[in-house]
Formats: C-alpha cells, structure tokens, sequence
C-alpha cells in the first residue's frame, strides 16, 4: 500500500533493534519512493523466540535538527516464523495504524 501522497513522497529509512541488544541497525535510507523496498539482511543470535524485532520509521529530513518519526512495528521471532518466515506488520503512530505496511523475514541459520 502506498505510504505518503505522490507530492509528498520522503526519503525514508529504518532503525531496527533485536531482542535485548544494545545494537541498533540503521537501513539505508530510500529516496522518493512510494514503496521503498530495502532488501538488507542482518544476522542476530537467537537465545529465545519471544525475541523482539522492533522497527522505527523515520523520513532522512536534512532540513531538520531531528529526522521526522512515522512510526514503529514490534513482532517477536516466534510469530514470524510461526506464520512461515514472514509477516505483514502495519506500522503504528501512537498506537494506531497508518495504513502502511513493513514486511518481516526471519529465518534460522
């Protein structure tokens, strides 16, 4: 589904943090897309799988002191790979949808 409006299409990236690790993983940011794909990959050691995958979207503004915020997604290991190594998880604002999508994969190596 479409994130933003054709006149408003932002450069958009993504925070990602797994499980308890202090680590955060920053994606590329995609330019004036309407559907931006990333297709990166990241290996995390597995130590249960109420793991948490928690993402957060922002738009790279390099007008702004801080990058806008458009929301997050937070799923554990264990539902993903339940529903086969991906998910479809909305992305929340507050609490509610935006009605824009981020597609998750895990899988055990």
């Amino acid at each position: 589904k479409p994130w933003f409006m054709p006149d408003d299409i932002p450069d958009v990236y993504m925070k990602i943090t797994f499980g308890s690790s202090p680590q955060v993983w920053r994606t590329k940011t995609v330019q004036d897309n309407q559907f931006p794909v990333w297709n990166e990959s990241k290996d995390y050691p597995l130590t249960g799988h109420n793991q948490v995958v928690s993402i957060q979207v922002y738009e790279d503004d390099d007008k702004k002191n801080e990058d806008p915020y458009y929301g997050d997604v937070r799923v554990t290991v264990d539902k993903v790979l339940l529903a086969g190594g991906i998910v479809q998880q909305e992305i929340l604002s507050e609490g509610r949808g935006i009605g824009s999508f981020i597609t998750i994969k895990c899988q055990l190596v």
